[in-house]
């Protein structure tokens, strides 16, 4: 019985159906260890009645009626498996409940037309949720992903609301479908040990970019397409068309801006 719901885990990690895994995981987890998931269900519940996340949410949601670009929002409670998971990693920076980073979960995905549109929609939706929550609520610091030549656009900010973290990511959702089927999986899967990875790539390592762009080359091309895929070159004749639109960026001016704006609201910033 569990391996087959294992093998439904895997399918639906890879098909880019992350959610619903986890809602399998959590609830084998439920079945396996009912006495910690209930003990760590409660602790949750009563730091959550504690807080004023529900707040800080209308706060994040109301952001669709001030900005002009198209958005989608999306927000979640970390499910108690994965809760289970961090407090027990190796790195052991999360071992309680209260310094689970993302224990409140936050997504914007801004529509763009071209990777290159993506850093200023950033930057302006940055300015805004901080115009919003900032405030209100502290801000730990800012993270910005290093897309100078890598497909993964990404900003994460980090606030501390009343005794819980959340993380407030910002992505492309040009990047939302072939993100969910190769970067996605391929790291819950290799790191996290999530899935039966023997035939899924784990093109992370140094020099190895170039394998990373086929991957999601190929990804973005084709929408359909689920790993393992059966060739991982980049599908673009010459140059890749995607990987060029990232080195039109000025990156090194996103990143001084956005690290203005994080010590501005007293955080900090992070660059990786």
């Amino acid at each position: 019985m569990w391996g087959g719901k294992l093998d439904i885990v895997r399918a639906l990690y890879l098909a880019g159906k992350s959610a619903e895994a986890t809602e399998i995981r959590n609830s084998l987890f439920r079945e396996k260890h009912p006495n910690s998931y209930s003990i760590i269900e409660q602790k949750v519940i009563n730091l959550l009645q504690k807080s004023s996340y529900v707040e800080f949410t209308e706060l994040l949601e109301s952001i669709d009626e001030d900005i002009t670009e198209s958005i989608i929002f999306e927000s979640r409670i970390k499910s108690i498996a994965s809760i289970f998971e961090s407090q027990n990693s190796l790195r052991g920076d999360e071992a309680t409940i209260e310094t689970i980073r993302d224990l409140l979960g936050f997504r914007y995905w801004i529509e763009c037309e071209r990777f290159s549109d993506f850093p200023e929609m950033m930057v302006s939706l940055i300015t805004l949720i901080l115009s919003k929550v900032g405030t209100k609520y502290e801000l730990k610091y800012i993270r910005l992903f290093d897309s100078s030549d890598h497909p993964y656009q990404m900003a994460s900010l980090h606030f501390k609301v009343d005794e819980i973290l959340a993380e407030v990511i910002i992505m492309n959702l040009l990047f939302q479908s072939a993100f969910s089927r190769t970067l996605y999986p391929m790291w819950e899967g290799h790191t996290k040990e999530r899935f039966d990875t023997t035939d899924i790539p784990f093109p992370f390592k140094e020099g190895e970019i170039d394998y990373l762009w086929g991957v999601v080359c190929h990804a973005l091309i084709n929408e359909s397409a689920i790993l393992p895929f059966p060739n991982y070159s980049c599908a673009c004749e010459g140059h890749c068309i995607f990987r060029k639109q990232f080195q039109e960026i000025d990156l090194d001016d996103i990143r001084t801006r956005v690290e203005r704006i994080s010590t501005e609201y007293g955080g900090g910033f992070v660059f990786e």
